[in-house]
């Protein structure tokens, strides 16, 4: 019991910022970077919001990069409370701000099992592979182009970071897709595996998302096409962690997400079996790939429908914590770089 209270109070205390001052957290708007990036007049999909970023306070001899995605309809200063701690773990850490075209289960409703995929590889690289978004009209705002960009305003000496050590990630012309960890929540979790397909990564960072799915109560769980075991893929199974609550139901959908979720991570081929974060330490489910929460994070007088909007939200997003087992379980997942 001492163990897992001192455990705690690390955990919480470095989550409200007490330890690691020395972290630099600082903000880029987008339309800040070079090459015409931000939201056109009348065009909202096109998010301009912060981007926020993370200098650790010690690096480490083998700096890495944590992406983090956020959710449809979210932003990353959503999130700040991961963000810190990745950074506290030594992370160089990038919240980014990109196109924000809603939740995939509701752009693909009814249409067929390549929608997903076509529809995020238009966010990735912006080019036309779906009619139901638009980021080709403005390609330089797709997620691979932002990136570049940030990068170029992080290297010019004028904006005050080019020393920092962001270099390790960045040759000029392309990222070290080696050291980077890719994180999201929900839509951005699907983003990070989509990526994390194409691009050999650290980690892959899953929290109440991953893949895309069919929303029929009728029949068996459907998964979006793009959806294929890791090791088919860029980035073996073995460097997925996914977590989730397990009252992440939805009331928008017909099959409960945490069906979905668990079923993606089965499909990405996730080893062992899903393990509880509550009131253990990692010792406990580690080397669990797979996380679960079932604590209520929110009042129990909320109706059944806001509880579950708070499940979907509660395992990342602001708001929530420091609560203790979540951040230890942050911090398991990310490891040390």
């Amino acid at each position: 019991m001492r163990k897992i209270l001192a455990a705690l109070a690390v955990a919480v205390c470095t989550a409200r910022g007490a330890v690691a001052a020395a972290i630099t957290h600082f903000t880029v708007t987008p339309s800040d970077t070079p090459g015409g990036i931000g939201a056109p007049p009348g065009i909202g999909e096109f998010n301009d919001s912060d981007h926020h970023l993370y200098t650790p306070a010690s690096p480490g001899p083998n700096p890495k990069l944590v992406i983090f995605f956020h959710g449809a309809g979210d932003v990353p200063a959503m999130y700040t409370d991961f963000l810190h701690v990745a950074a506290d773990q030594g992370y160089y850490v990038i919240g980014l701000s990109y196109p924000n075209v809603g939740a995939m289960f509701q752009i693909c409703d009814g249409m067929g099992l390549d929608c997903a995929g076509d529809v995020r590889e238009e966010v990735w690289n912006g080019v036309d592979t779906s009619l139901l978004v638009t980021i080709d009209t403005h390609p330089q705002d797709c997620i691979r182009v932002r990136l570049r960009a940030l990068f170029r305003w992080l290297m010019n000496p004028l904006n005050g970071h080019a020393s920092d050590g962001w270099d390790h990630f960045w040759d000029g012309t392309s990222i070290d897709w080696s050291r980077v960890v890719l994180a999201g929540h929900s839509n951005g979790a699907g983003f990070a595996a989509y990526i994390a397909a194409q691009k050999s990564v650290d980690r892959v960072l899953l929290f109440a998302g991953g893949g895309d799915g069919k929303d029929d109560p009728m029949g068996p769980i459907q998964l979006a096409n793009w959806v294929a075991p890791a090791s088919s893929t860029a980035t073996d199974a073995l460097r997925y962690y996914a977590l989730a609550h397990t009252n992440d139901i939805s009331c928008n959908m017909q099959v409960p997400r945490i069906e979905k979720l668990r079923r993606t991570w089965s499909v990405l081929g996730l080893p062992g079996v899903a393990r509880t974060i509550d009131y253990v330490i990692p010792a406990t489910y580690a080397p669990a790939r797979q996380l679960l929460t079932s604590r209520a994070l929110w009042p129990l007088a909320m109706a059944p429908c806001d509880q579950q909007g708070m499940a979907h939200m509660g395992v990342v997003a602001n708001g929530f914590s420091p609560d203790a087992f979540l951040v230890m379980a942050w911090r398991y997942m990310l490891g040390t770089p």
